[in-house]
């Protein structure tokens, strides 16, 4: 869907339903009451690193419409229902990759839709090859542009969650 909104509703309904299941995802790894896990609940354990997704949540925690409710609902039952720490402490041991928030989207998109993960290019990167990438970036904006903006420090700041 770009940004005129040519789009088909299915286009959109399959980008709206894949950020609800990330958002879910990303509020139960930051819930310490692991008993308990519910829409209104997400909204308030999205980091505020994220702003696009707390205001997102603000509508599905508060403002939802009837009609879905039960859907998202539903969502917040199977993951009240996963046992978080026993999923992080197996999450792709062996494979270098420990950061969950980092690497749910790709496996998740390689599960909900494998054509779409391969079309959009959803794979892992090393973080070795992201920081040498970041890095060339970095040199060129200062030093081909003179421009000022720092893409290491910028990571930074996104890494430490400001």
């Amino acid at each position: 869907m770009d940004r005129k909104g040519s789009g088909t509703r299915e286009e959109f309904a399959d980008i709206y339903a894949e950020t609800l299941a990330y958002g879910l995802f990303t509020a139960r790894l930051h819930d310490k009451t692991l008993e308990t896990f519910s829409r209104e609940e997400a909204y308030r354990l999205i980091p505020r690193s994220n702003p696009f997704l707390r205001e997102l949540f603000a509508y599905v925690g508060t403002g939802l419409d009837e009609r879905a409710e039960w859907i998202v609902d539903e969502l917040c039952d199977v993951f009240r229902a996963t046992d978080v720490h026993a999923m992080l402490a197996s999450f792709n041991r062996g494979t270098g990759r420990s950061d969950p928030f980092l690497h749910f989207y790709e496996t998740f998109l390689g599960e909900y839709n494998p054509a779409k993960k391969e079309a959009r290019g959803v794979w892992y990167t090393p973080e070795a090859v992201v920081n040498f990438i970041v890095g060339a970036v970095d040199d060129v904006l200062i030093g081909k542009f003179g421009l000022p903006i720092r893409c290491k420090a910028f990571r930074g700041d996104v890494e430490a969650g400001r």
